[in-house]
């Protein structure tokens, strides 16, 4: 399976044909080769982008189903309605506060618009607690993808993009 070409920077001809995914969080945004984890770093969960949080609230990025939402809030893949699968890391060992500092919306199974709140977390807490906020978005199936364009900034949730994709055209 080819793999979508990571493209940046990039400019308008690259957008053509391109939709835009926004922040679920306010985060910083960075490459996801610097995620800690190397399985992860090197793409073997999709390829996409690693953000450190620094608000409160996490919405969905895209409409569609909760494939996997836990109530520790520390990991959640998303199908969304146009076929893309999310998946989503939040802090690294997050699971170990046992739901601790988060408050749930939603559960596995639950459709879910773009913009939906999914949970809040108590930042300072996971701060003091977890060895590291570093977190990643990544799409499972890339590979329908043609390209992903990230932006490398700091982003406010469903304000900003975390990245633009562009499907691959069929053939």
């Amino acid at each position: 399976m080819a793999k979508a070409d990571i493209i940046h920077p990039f400019g308008k001809k690259q957008l053509q044909g391109s939709y835009a995914i926004p922040a679920p969080c306010n985060a910083s945004i960075k490459p996801l080769s610097e995620y800690p984890r190397p399985l992860v770093a090197d793409g073997y969960f999709g390829q996409g982008i690693m953000f450190e949080p620094f608000g409160y609230k996490f919405v969905s990025p895209l409409t569609g189903v909760l494939d996997h939402m836990p109530a520790t809030c520390h990991r959640i893949k998303l199908t969304s309605k146009q076929g893309l699968k999310i998946d989503i890391r939040f802090g690294l060992e997050t699971e170990s506060l046992m739901a601790t500092g988060f408050k749930c919306f939603v559960k596995t199974g639950d459709v879910v618009q773009q913009g939906d709140l999914l949970f809040e977390f108590d930042l300072a807490r996971m701060k003091r607690e977890l060895a590291s906020l570093a977190s990643y978005l990544t799409i499972t199936n890339s590979h329908l993808l043609e390209s992903i364009m990230p932006y490398y900034h700091e982003v406010r949730a469903q304000e900003d993009p975390i990245m633009s994709i562009k499907p691959r055209r069929k053939t």
